[in-house]
């Protein structure tokens, strides 16, 4: 489920998270009012050192 914020900017939890990170993992996208469409600008991961 995205979470959309006021400046452009929607979210996207990973919701089959295999890694070992202490962090959800997402990935960003940001509104393009060129093409009125979002596009991928970020991905975040995390991993925890053993």
């Amino acid at each position: 489920m995205f979470t959309f914020n006021d400046n452009g900017v929607a979210y996207l939890p990973w919701y089959h998270n295999q890694g070992y990170g202490d962090m959800n993992p997402y990935d960003a996208y940001k509104y393009d009012e060129n093409t009125d469409s979002y596009k991928l600008v970020l991905t975040a991961d995390s991993w925890t050192r053993i």
